[in-house]
C-alpha cells in the first residue's frame, strides 16, 4: 500500500513530535540514552521519520533524520532538567514540607490525608511523570519520601530525611 505525499508528510511530522515527547519522558524519569529503551525508542524514532519522509530524495531524508535526532536529544535534555529540578527542590524543601505537616498536625490532631491539604507549594513536580515527593500517612505518623536512582531519601515525624541504597 503506497501512501500519499501528504500522509506520509503528516505521519513524518506526527513521528518528529513524538521524538521530541518521547525524549522528554525518557530524560524526566531519568533514563539514559544508553539504556535498551533509551536507544530503541532513539533508533525507531530517527529512522521512522526518516522512512516517512515524502521526499524519495536521500538528502532530505538525512534533513528529517537530522531533525528527529535533534528533537528527541532537545526534549531528552529538557526532560533531565525538569527531573533534577524536581530532585532538588525536594531535597531543599523536605524540612519545609516536614514543617507543614506538624502544622496541620497541630491544628487538625491528624496528618492530612494527602499533601494537596497543605496550605504549601509542593516540590518535586514533573510534566509527564508522577511528582517525585511521595506521601504516605500513616498511624499516628507519616512516610515522606523520594527516590534518585537506587537512592530512596525517606522522613517521617521523629525521623529527619536519610539516605538509604535500594537493592535493584
Amino acid at each position: 500500500m503506497r501512501l500519499s505525499p501528504a500522509l506520509r508528510q503528516g505521519l513524518c511530522l506526527i513521528c518528529l513530535g513524538l521524538a521530541a515527547l518521547v525524549g522528554w519522558g525518557l530524560g524526566e524519569g531519568g533514563i539514559p540514552l544508553g539504556s535498551l529503551s533509551g536507544a530503541a525508542a532513539l533508533l525507531i524514532l530517527v529512522f521512522g521519520a526518516a522512512g516517512l519522509a515524502p521526499s524519495p530524495r536521500r538528502r532530505e531524508k538525512y534533513y528529517v533524520m537530522a531533525a528527529a535526532l535533534i528533537l528527541f536529544l532537545g526534549g531528552w535534555s529538557a526532560g533531565q532538567a525538569t527531573d533534577r529540578r524536581a530532585f532538588h527542590q525536594c531535597l531543599e524543601r523536605g524540612e519545609e514540607i516536614r514543617a507543614a505537616l506538624e502544622e496541620f498536625r497541630h491544628e487538625k490532631g491528624r496528618y492530612p490525608e494527602s499533601l494537596k491539604q497543605l496550605a504549601v507549594d509542593l516540590p518535586g513536580r514533573r510534566r509527564l511523570h508522577p511528582d517525585l515527593l511521595h506521601y504516605r500517612r500513616l498511624d499516628g505518623d507519616y512516610e515522606l519520601s523520594f527516590n534518585r536512582g537506587n537512592l530512596r531519601f525517606a522522613a517521617g515525624r521523629h525521623l529527619p530525611f536519610g539516605a538509604r541504597r535500594q537493592e535493584p
